[in-house]
């Protein structure tokens, strides 16, 4: 889940959260995607909001920077 509020609510319920820039990493992970960098270029061109500095970190995470 990405929204701040529905992690806000989901944390003070000890429900595990996981967005969806760590959702991509694992699929690179487990070779499920070639490169995270296209899906989230295409995410953005439907209008997908991630944050430059929430993408550069996903990117770093997938060992793409």
């Amino acid at each position: 889940m990405d929204e701040k509020k529905g992690r806000r609510y989901a944390s003070a319920a000890d429900v595990p959260v996981v967005g969806t820039g760590r959702i991509l990493v694992a699929a690179k992970e487990k070779g499920l995607l070639d490169c995270v960098s296209d899906v989230l270029e295409r995410l953005a061109v439907e209008r997908y909001r991630i944050a430059p500095t929430v993408a550069c970190r996903i990117l770093k995470m997938a060992g793409e920077v």
